[in-house]
């Protein structure tokens, strides 16, 4: 991404972040969803309205469980007034229940029998499928048939009783193809102490690109004092401005975002979870698999005493875990992507406020604030020390500026840090886990357990590509290894299935390409004769 490219969709972002919270003042929630690291080390902080803009830019579907009370609706709110405008207008609210079905989503004509019409005018569909935003309240209270269409609703086509097939969504047209686009906003209490609720079921749960459990992340006491103090009602949204142009621009800008070698790296590691040396199909999948496998081994390692992978990552993770699927791991680079974008605006916003900051102390006024200044004194050298420059009078601060702003912007790629912080949130209800286990471990909070699985790939990935960088670069390039690299390769994962399946990716692309430069040359000396 170039720089005046960088510059427009800084703007954008700006200014729907200001939007978002403009519209949301009377909604208190300081608690925060992620974080990132810095350039300069310190950490940035992702919020509920952080996460509910990258659902947008992203196009990605979203689904808030938790208790009641928890402002799940409000919030879904306030994002869909912020970005698509008024109500009925730019976007539309759904209660689901018991009765949820056709005459939720079409309208019919009887007057059309009489009129000498056909059947597919009898039945149509109603306006605000089209809307850019649509909100989804209760979901989980709907019988799983007529889930069902919902389900085909989110993924914007679906077909009405007389068999006319209905496009959802806002379209705009891009490269002279015709798009759709529309965030889908879902929020549900879910518990056994809510009565007159249906499980929702995996395929369902896959399809909520973006899972929010609001629970985990409840506001501060400090937000309960606001609410306290401020709110006497219901919130009231009203905005007449619809802002879809602005999330569109955005959301094509994320193309041009590249994934890392390093953060693809750990992508695939997340991906190799399923495998197993003990399994007649190499993996959990295509058997009945159980722990009693890694005990008492199968087939040709039937002689053997267990698995030594079983004690090789901590709490018996290896058998309890599943790696993640293909389509999962493409919504986790989309996410990703706007992720990274999002964390660069913010890496700007603090270095143009660190400034502001600067100016300041520089006056006679601000010159006792002994601490401030020390802070700015090291903000100032990282800018520095992160372009190459170990003295700060080498150029002036200002050129030091633009030469950071520039050099982050043309770097700015996905990176492991951006997987660490999204995984949680897409791999959520999608990541197969024992349930026994995550009970045993971690007191049934499905959450820990998926924070500490990413935690450990992330550990490992990082781990294996700082202390073998010449290897990981040489893998990650073209998938060829020295000789002299088998002995790192072999020491670095032999504790490690996961890290080994992840690497077999890069050279299996190695002997591919190898097997295709043999091909071609052996075909032209056929030619030839």
């Amino acid at each position: 991404m170039d720089i005046q490219q960088f510059n427009e969709i800084a703007v954008d972002i700006t200014s729907l972040q200001e939007k978002i919270n403009q519209i949301g003042k009377g909604f208190f929630h300081s608690t925060s969803l992620s974080e990132s690291i810095s350039p300069f080390n310190d950490k940035i902080y992702f919020g509920l309205y952080d996460w509910g803009l990258l659902g947008a830019i992203t196009e990605s579907t979203m689904l808030l469980v938790g208790d009641t009370d928890r402002g799940k609706t409000d919030f879904a709110k306030i994002i869909m007034t912020a970005l698509f405008g008024e109500e009925e207008k730019g976007w539309h609210k759904t209660d689901i229940d018991v009765d949820f079905g056709s005459n939720i989503y079409s309208d019919n004509d009887f007057s059309a029998i009489t009129q000498g019409k056909t059947t597919q005018e009898l039945f149509f569909e109603k306006p605000w499928l089209t809307y850019p935003g649509l909100i989804w309240d209760e979901p989980n209270r709907a019988p799983a048939k007529l889930l069902n269409k919902l389900l085909h609703i989110l993924e914007k086509e679906f077909t009405l009783e007389n068999g006319k097939k209905v496009f959802a969504g806002h379209e705009f047209t891009i490269d002279g193809n015709k798009i759709r686009y529309q965030l889908n906003i879902l929020s549900m209490n879910e518990g056994d102490e809510f009565h007159g609720t249906n499980e929702v079921d995996r395929a369902a749960r896959r399809r909520q690109t973006i899972e929010i459990p609001i629970d985990i992340f409840p506001t501060s006491m400090h937000d309960k004092k606001l609410i306290g103090k401020y709110r006497n009602g219901s919130l009231f949204f009203s905005s007449d401005a619809n802002h879809i142009t602005q999330v569109l621009n955005i959301m094509g800008s994320l193309k041009t975002i590249p994934i890392s070698p390093e953060a693809e790296h750990l992508k695939l590691y997340l991906q190799s979870m399923n495998s197993c040396v003990h399994s007649l199909s190499r993996s959990k999948k295509g058997i009945n698999f159980s722990e009693k496998i890694c005990k008492t081994p199968q087939g040709r390692h039937a002689k053997e005493a267990g698995c030594h992978y079983l004690a090789a990552y901590p709490k018996k993770m290896c058998p309890n875990v599943y790696g993640l699927s293909d389509g999962v791991s493409i919504q986790l680079g989309r996410i990703a992507r706007g992720y990274a974008l999002i964390r660069a605006v913010k890496v700007i916003e603090r270095i143009l406020n660190y400034l502001a900051q600067n100016r300041r102390l520089s006056t006679e006024n601000y010159k006792h604030m002994a601490r401030h200044t020390k802070n700015m004194n090291t903000f100032i050298q990282q800018i520095y020390r992160y372009l190459g420059y170990e003295d700060n009078n080498a150029i002036s601060l200002d050129e030091a500026v633009h030469k950071f702003v520039n050099t982050y912007i043309k770097n700015l790629k996905v990176e492991p840090g951006d997987i660490h912080a999204v995984f949680p949130f897409v791999a959520y209800s999608k990541l197969q886990l024992n349930p026994h286990w995550v009970e045993r471990e971690y007191q049934g909070g499905k959450w820990y357990a998926v924070k500490d699985i990413v935690n450990l790939a992330y550990t490992k990935t990082i781990d294996f590509q700082l202390h073998h960088p010449d290897l990981f670069q040489a893998i990650s390039d073209n998938g060829y290894i020295e000789p002299g690299h088998i002995r790192l390769l072999t020491e670095a994962y032999k504790n490690d299935l996961w890290l080994n399946k992840s690497l077999e990716a890069y050279q299996l692309q190695h002997r591919e390409d190898e097997y295709k430069k043999d091909f071609k040359k052996a075909l032209k000396n056929l030619i030839s004769l």
